[in-house]
């Protein structure tokens, strides 16, 4: 590893653990059935977008234009069913989901060729006072088959309390970067007194997001909108073939996440998180 880049960008090898909790692997068999019929489809940009009702949980699965898939959740109420309306707009999608725990409002925005990043945003409004003992990741990388796990390798993640990133491969798909917005999570944060330190991250294939456990008798109030993920993820068919080009990607991905969000970077400027164009290029 270049050491320019270890200050700020931790970047890792990781070989998958195999080990598999009973939630992911029930969640990765039912979004894996062929048969199973979308609520919703649309194409963007060559990659295919379906909206899943699973018991207690909906779902996004992408479909790379090489058939690779991967599944985001987008809403989650443990145990309970899910009324779900969906109504799509000229960007994207809005879902109005109706569960046990409260009421969720999700935007989906899909990657176009002004801006090639896919984003959702999820909006819980509580109906009781809720705390969270265990909330699951909300990535599942999806097998070319019903009987058959994706293999990846996890490059970078989320370290201590800087940027919600992660920044893997998927075999025989493409690449991904996903990026957690953590300052849209600040009123679930301070209503629960959490942190969102480490809540990015996992082990492959149980990865992406979890919000943090609410330890403390600190519930969300009922009746209050709070946001409790907005991510952002950029897709590649490239999956990078060595340290190089996995640092080349990696700064290409970051930045167009970034610029989704409305900060003003410019192409690997400058500052005291990014390094320099001068100094990338001495490290490429």
């Amino acid at each position: 590893m270049n050491e320019c880049f270890y200050d700020q960008f931790q970047f890792y090898f990781l070989t998958p653990m195999n080990i598999y909790s009973p939630w992911w692997f029930n969640m990765h068999s039912a979004l894996a059935e062929k048969d199973r019929v979308p609520l919703y489809k649309a194409e963007s940009g060559g990659y295919h977008f379906e909206i899943f009702d699973l018991t207690g949980s909906c779902w996004l699965v992408v479909t790379w234009p090489d058939s690779g898939r991967i599944a985001f959740r987008l809403a989650y109420s443990p145990g309970g069913e899910l009324r779900i309306k969906a109504q799509g707009n000229e960007n994207g999608l809005q879902l109005h989901i109706d569960s046990q725990i409260g009421n969720y409002k999700v935007i989906l925005v899909f990657p176009s060729a002004q801006q090639p990043v896919l984003r959702y945003t999820t909006i819980l409004t509580p109906a009781t006072p809720l705390i969270f003992p265990f909330w699951p990741r909300d990535i599942i990388p999806l097998g070319p088959a019903e009987d058959r796990l994706a293999k990846g390798t996890v490059y970078a993640k989320q370290v201590g309390a800087r940027s919600g990133q992660l920044y893997f491969s998927q075999a025989n798909a493409g690449s991904v970067f996903y990026l957690q917005n953590l300052t849209a999570l600040a009123d679930y944060n301070q209503e629960t007194e959490t942190s969102a330190s480490e809540t990015v991250g996992g082990e492959w294939p149980e990865i992406g997001f979890a919000l943090p456990a609410t330890n403390k008798n600190k519930p969300l109030e009922a009746g209050k909108k709070y946001v409790i993920s907005d991510a952002l993820i950029t897709f590649s068919e490239d999956i990078p073939r060595d340290e190089k080009a996995m640092v080349r990607q990696y700064l290409d991905l970051y930045t167009r996440d970034y610029h989704a969000i409305g900060q003003a970077i410019s192409r690997y400027q400058r500052d005291e998180n990014i390094p320099s164009r001068r100094n990338t290029e001495e490290c490429l």
